[in-house]
């Protein structure tokens, strides 16, 4: 009996622990380009993607912010910062929040909004459109008859993509070139 009420206190325990917020100091930037300081409910980069938490203070509301609400956010502790994107997605058009991953000439962005794997994105600086990199990478089943195993497949298509988009960086060809997957 009582390894019956342990174990539903632990049930109990272990979904309060997910249940509670972890806000981080940030801030989000609106439509107008104001920036407005507070916290940040530190999710994971599949919600983060979908819905920034937002507070100014402890003892406030917490707003929700879709990608539709604000241009982007910040959190300062983690030097990570999201901005908003309207993206083509395997045919679907669709508005997230991006991690900027590489700024510059050519930035990199990295989404986790539609499957668990992440989907990678470039934009050049003076252009608005997000550039999808092909990238794929999955695990099939191999049965020789004797033993089954899995092994990841990955697409290589995403280096081809970077080759045409960097061709002026000569610089960076053998970069791309040693690419692993």
């Amino acid at each position: 009996m009582k390894q019956k009420h342990l174990v539903l206190l632990g049930l109990i325990i272990s979904f309060q622990l997910t249940a509670q917020s972890t806000f981080q100091k940030g801030r989000i930037i609106t439509l107008s380009g104001d920036t407005i300081n507070g916290e940040i409910d530190y999710q994971s980069h599949y919600k983060l993607s979908k819905i920034c938490n937002f507070r100014t203070a402890k003892s406030e509301r917490i707003q929700k912010f879709s990608p539709n609400d604000i241009k982007g956010f910040i959190f300062d502790e983690k030097a990570r910062e999201f901005e908003r994107a309207r993206l083509h997605y395997y045919g679907d058009s669709i508005t997230a929040f991006l991690e900027k991953l590489v700024v510059g000439k050519m930035s990199l962005y990295s989404l986790s909004e539609i499957a668990p794997n992440q989907s990678f994105y470039i934009k050049q600086k003076d252009k608005s459109d997000y550039i999808l990199l092909p990238f794929q990478r999955s695990e099939r089943l191999i049965d020789n008859g004797y033993t089954k195993r899995f092994k990841i497949v990955s697409s290589v298509n995403h280096i081809d993509t970077l080759k045409k988009y960097m061709a002026d960086a000569s610089v960076l060809k053998s970069d791309i070139d040693r690419i692993e997957i």
